[in-house]
């Protein structure tokens, strides 16, 4: 079924209440994980050098680790301020996509 809104079509579905429960029943949310207090690899390579420490401070674009995929190197800069709480990698690691590099404290809540 196609709904039009302000000139957009819309692609929609109606279930009914068996269909609702059967995709409630067998069909789970999609769990998102906070990943704003960590440096997530964006490829899959090996760890040429790690440029922190646990306890230091880091400002925004600051040079945390080095990367290197496909016979090139790259630079992975930190996104945000903060200090180190936790370093999962070592140089010569090996690594896949969307592994856990760094972890940064926690930002206090206002």
């Amino acid at each position: 079924m196609q709904l039009q809104f302000h000139g957009t079509v819309y692609d929609v579905s109606v279930e009914g209440e068996y269909e609702h429960d059967l995709r409630i029943k067998y069909i789970p949310e999609i769990q998102t994980v906070d990943t704003s207090n960590s440096l997530i690899s964006p490829m899959p390579g090996t760890v040429v050098s790690v440029n922190v420490k646990v306890g230091d401070k880091v400002a925004f674009g600051h040079e945390l680790c080095v990367l290197e995929a496909m016979k090139m190197q790259n630079v992975l800069r930190s996104t945000r301020g903060g200090v180190i709480s936790k370093v999962n990698v070592v140089p010569g690691a090996k690594v896949d996509v969307d592994a856990v590099l760094l972890e940064f404290q926690p930002e206090p809540k206002p």
